[in-house]
């Protein structure tokens, strides 16, 4: 329900993962840039980032498995090239964001949420792509190339 029209929201999510503090350069100044992901009671993905100063103050609160309400910040289209999520939408913090642990463990938010595709599903998906396998390994043999 989240999109750029909601001036007042707020997310109650458990930390899937994190990605490190990475540098880059643009044509203004180099930049520092933090994320990580959150997975809501309704199995709803969000995409959570934090540039230059902002990174620091949030990259020591965020933990795998850490239940958070996170509130205000700019909602945007998801940046695919970065973004692998399955939502449209992605949020950039501010000094206005506000993250704060949760005071109610909810169960109901799972550790982990997979989107698998069955193995003949693998060849119509996008290059680059990230996708969600299960199977059971019957035999091995000798590595070989896949066409």
């Amino acid at each position: 329900m989240l999109n750029p029209y909601c001036k007042q929201w707020w997310i109650h999510g458990r930390v899937l993962g994190k990605i490190v503090i990475c540098s880059y350069n643009n044509a203004q100044a180099s930049e520092k840039v933090f994320g990580f992901d959150l997975l809501d009671s309704a199995n709803a993905e969000i995409h959570l980032s934090a540039v230059n100063d902002l990174e620091y103050s949030f990259h020591g609160l965020m933990k795998i498995g850490y239940i958070c309400v996170v509130s205000n910040g700019t909602v945007k289209p998801t940046n695919i090239n970065y973004n692998h999520l399955n939502n449209k939408w992605e949020v950039s913090l501010s000094v206005t964001s506000i993250i704060e642990p949760s005071l109610i463990d909810f169960p109901r938010i799972h550790f982990h949420h997979f989107h698998f595709k069955s193995i003949d599903e693998i060849r119509s998906t996008n290059l680059g792509s990230i996708v969600d396998i299960i199977g059971i390994v019957r035999s091995t043999s000798p590595t070989s190339t896949i066409h």
